[in-house]
């Protein structure tokens, strides 16, 4: 078994551990997600910089020790430049999290989640080089509320499809509310 495989193993062996760090993690990103901005983008480097690695020696045919190695110097590397490079963490964060939400909203077809998915994170992306306040509050309140309220459907087994979206509204303008509450916007000095 290669490491592709045995990392698409890890859901089905550990579904409700997933589960619940997925409803953690998701709570987090709505309600601080704007506060925690720079934790994220370094964390969410560090992973994909790291995954990429991996799965790109496993792919070249590397042992599965080099493999770990090479995986854990491109997360080092990538978490490095996401942490230094402020607005390109912020970039590839707001990114990935439209890609998740159009992947949540969407999961009926395929096809339709992954252009929702790749549309929203593009758009969300590009917006929050000017504006990364009010895109970051936004979109990690919606990713967020989004995936939280999903997950605690599956978890609380949500019958109709009406409550699940109930507790992603509720959740999101939440989220919206509390961040804008909670953070100042930094007055420039001229």
């Amino acid at each position: 078994m290669n490491g592709i495989e045995e990392l698409r193993e890890l859901p089905q062996k550990y579904g409700m551990v997933f589960l619940g760090l997925s409803i953690l993690l998701s709570l987090l990103n709505c309600f601080f997600g704007y506060k925690l901005l720079r934790l994220w983008t370094t964390l969410l480097g560090f992973l994909l910089g790291g995954m990429g690695a991996y799965l790109a020696a496993s792919a070249f045919g590397f042992e599965m020790m080099w493999s770990v190695l090479i995986g854990f110097v491109g997360a080092t590397v990538v978490g490095a430049v996401s942490f230094s490079i402020y607005r390109f963490g912020v970039f590839l964060f707001t990114f990935i999290m439209g890609l998740g939400m159009g992947l949540q909203l969407f999961q009926q077809n395929e096809t339709a989640a992954w252009i929702s998915g790749v549309l929203l994170g593009i758009g969300f992306a590009i917006l929050s080089v000017s504006y990364i306040r009010q895109i970051v509050i936004v979109s990690s309140s919606l990713s967020g509320g989004v995936n939280a309220g999903a997950d605690l459907g599956t978890l609380f087994h949500a019958g109709d499809l009406w409550v699940v979206y109930l507790i992603e509204a509720v959740l999101v303008i939440l989220g919206i509310l509390i961040q804008f509450r909670t953070t100042k916007t930094k007055k420039k000095r001229y």
